[in-house]
């Protein structure tokens, strides 16, 4: 099988031309077919000799951006290199940092697992006391929040060693973010594309880790935008339907007219918003606009139960009841919505559709 090693680079040093060499020495020695495609992200001419000496070496191809776009433009980018190939080309792409987080050994180990599942393999870092507080406790908090809206318990959300099949990548090429976050939507995608095989490697941190270009407060944010982004979407529309309940029960209509009336307009704005912003989901308009009014109607029944329930048997005022029985369908309401509704199609999907 060949396979691709598919490198991110911004301002890298030695230790790059390191990875390589041993990489593409523990391939042949292994009998992987493997072949190495640096990105160069926008760096500095300081950084050029790297670029210079690797793109000379066999099996090595390196491209350049002539900004700095993000590591997630970067890997886009030999991503779409890998799936434009038509001479050679590779069945496995195998994506690694080149700061040196990510030992040779542990490369093909990473490879020869999704080689053998013919599935996608991660690399999974052990997280005890010899890991920096601020990685343990982001890769903490990542994890559980992952998995909440995942359904998938990764133990490493963060590594960038990961192993993928050839068919799964389409899929990754139309995620629309560029920077840290793309790594995590990465993620998400593979997941809901197949079992994720989580394969144990070496925990290796340098001392404030230098080589490192990712910025512990504003990555941070946008990773932890892309999975919040939903909660701040159903604070809009639910303060929306708030009003339209409040406005509706001084006019003096049922709990009925009430909710039906409100959640009607709610869900006109809400699906605009969930299908462009929180899920960027290109499937089909008019299935998932079905879809989601069969959910909606599926809620409407329990939420008018539920505002029954408390207003009547429990003096509950209607707007609060509302807001309360909003919150307990919100988890549900996610799954639901990112795994079946606005379930991001692949390009193998839409051509399977437009036959």
């Amino acid at each position: 099988m060949s396979i691709l090693l598919i490198i991110p680079a911004y301002e890298p040093d030695e230790v790059l031309v390191s990875i390589v060499a041993e990489t593409l020495r523990a391939g042949k020695e292994t009998g992987l077919q493997i072949s190495t495609l640096i990105v160069n992200d926008g760096s500095s001419a300081q950084s050029q000799k790297i670029f210079d000496e690797l793109s000379t070496w066999e099996g090595v191809v390196v491209l350049h951006s002539v900004s700095n776009q993000g590591k997630g433009a970067a890997l886009k980018k030999g991503i779409r290199h890998a799936l434009a190939k038509t001479d050679g080309q590779a069945e496995m792409v195998v994506t690694a940092d080149a700061d040196g987080q990510h030992l040779p050994k542990d490369i093909i180990a990473v490879a020869a697992v999704a080689m053998e599942k013919q599935s996608t393999a991660i690399g999974v870092r052990n997280f005890d006391s010899s890991v920096p507080l601020r990685s343990r406790f982001g890769n903490l908090l990542t994890r559980q929040v992952f998995r909440l809206v995942s359904g998938h318990d990764i133990r490493d959300t963060q590594t960038g060693l990961r192993a993928i099949m050839r068919h799964d990548l389409y899929a990754l090429v139309d995620i629309p973010y560029n920077r840290y976050e793309f790594e995590l939507e990465m993620l998400s995608t593979l997941v809901k594309a197949g079992p994720v095989e989580q394969v144990p490697i070496n925990t290796v941190y340098e001392p404030q880790n230098p080589t490192s270009h990712f910025n512990p407060v504003i990555d941070s944010i946008r990773i932890y935008w892309v999975l919040f982004r939903y909660f701040f979407t159903i604070l809009l529309i639910s303060a929306s339907e708030a009003f339209f309940i409040f406005l509706l029960t001084k006019l003096g209509a049922s709990i009925l007219v009430t909710i039906v009336v409100a959640r009607a307009i709610s869900v006109i704005l809400y699906f605009n918003i969930a299908r462009t912003f929180v899920f960027r989901s290109n499937g089909d308009v008019w299935k998932q606009a079905v879809q989601l009014l069969l959910l909606v109607a599926v809620n409407l029944v329990f939420l008018y139960a539920f505002v029954s329930i408390l207003e009547i048997g429990f003096d509950t005022p209607r707007v609060l009841a509302a807001i309360l029985g909003n919150m307990a369908f919100f988890v549900i309401n996610f799954i639901v919505q990112r795994n079946l509704i606005f379930a991001v199609a692949t390009r193998a999907d839409k051509k399977e559709e437009s036959n």
